[in-house]
């Protein structure tokens, strides 16, 4: 039993991670309008590429997460909390936990702070 859980588990993960890459693969081919909802499509996946273990794939999923935030400055203004949200705190993520870029991890949760702060103020709990 828990060999078959294991093996189906496994395959449910490819399984989303092939959807994932056709929907990154489908987005680097059309060039038309981008909303939010595809931004946090590709943040899921660039997480799940590195919550996965695939360090060969960071510089992807480093370009994937670039590009929601991207779509989400284009669509929502450069100032919207999504932006901090969704985009930046997983690029922070990937730069510190994922490539140990932490000098750049530090820039982008500084960026995402000044986006809170403007949108919320200083006193905001």
């Amino acid at each position: 039993y828990d060999e078959s859980k294991s093996c189906f588990t496994t395959a449910v993960e490819l399984n989303e991670l092939y959807y994932y890459l056709e929907m990154w693969n489908n987005t680097l081919r059309k060039k038309g309008p981008l909303n939010p909802s595809l931004a946090i499509q590709l943040i899921s996946f660039a997480r799940a590429l590195h919550h996965q273990g695939r360090e060969q794939r960071e510089s992807e999923s480093e370009a994937m997460l670039l590009h929601a935030q991207h779509i989400l400055e284009d669509s929502l203004g450069p100032k919207h909390p999504d932006v901090a949200t969704h985009a930046l705190q997983a690029l922070a993520e990937l730069y510190g936990q994922g490539m140990g870029r932490w000098v750049d991890a530090y820039d982008v949760l500084s960026k995402a702070s000044r986006i809170f702060e403007g949108v919320f103020g200083k006193d905001h709990e």
